[in-house]
């Protein structure tokens, strides 16, 4: 045989490392690309399981948040609430037990102020109550309060209601 068509048929060692490079590249490609497409790929598990533990982690500190201050239940009267006679006191439900020394309730009306007596415990260990020392006209009330839990952190709050007829008392 001819030695140049001898030394056609053999690849040089630069067309080896030339195939040899696009054998390997091909290889790495298409293993990146099986590794993207496949269920245990990085995309497909970290950004979830990413998600899954800052959504675990807002709803625990939302959770531990409210559990860790007191917040207002419930109240007498209500807000909102349209009664037919004047009520006799004021009471509010919490979620903890309030400090009473750290506990006010007052009481604004059209007329301005209204005469409130001191706050008190209750027969309900997580709430306390605040005599209204007049009889209410009809018109619209406003609630001011504040409160504190054994944290020392302090809450304050007000809503409405309206008495429609002055006359009488209730609870």
């Amino acid at each position: 045989m001819n030695r140049r068509l001898r030394e056609a048929a053999q690849p040089t060692f630069k067309r080896q490392l030339w195939d040899e490079f696009h054998f390997y590249y091909r290889v790495v490609a298409e293993s990146e690309e099986l590794k993207e497409n496949s269920l245990m790929s990085p995309s497909r598990v970290v950004r979830p399981l990413s998600i899954a533990i800052a959504f675990s982690t807002l709803i625990f500190v939302s959770v531990a948040a409210s559990a860790w201050h007191l917040d207002l239940t419930a109240s007498y009267p209500q807000a909102d609430q349209v009664l037919a006679e004047s009520p006799d006191t004021v009471r509010l439900w919490f979620t903890q037990v309030p400090e009473l020394a750290l506990a006010g309730i007052s009481l604004e009306g059209e007329g301005g102020k209204v005469e409130m007596g001191k706050v008190q415990k209750t027969d309900d260990a997580k709430s306390f109550k605040a005599d209204v020392l007049e009889r209410l006209q009809p018109g619209s009330y406003r609630v001011v309060w504040r409160a504190a839990g054994s944290d020392g952190h302090a809450i304050r709050g007000r809503y409405n209601f309206e008495v429609r007829a002055g006359t009488g008392s209730g609870d």
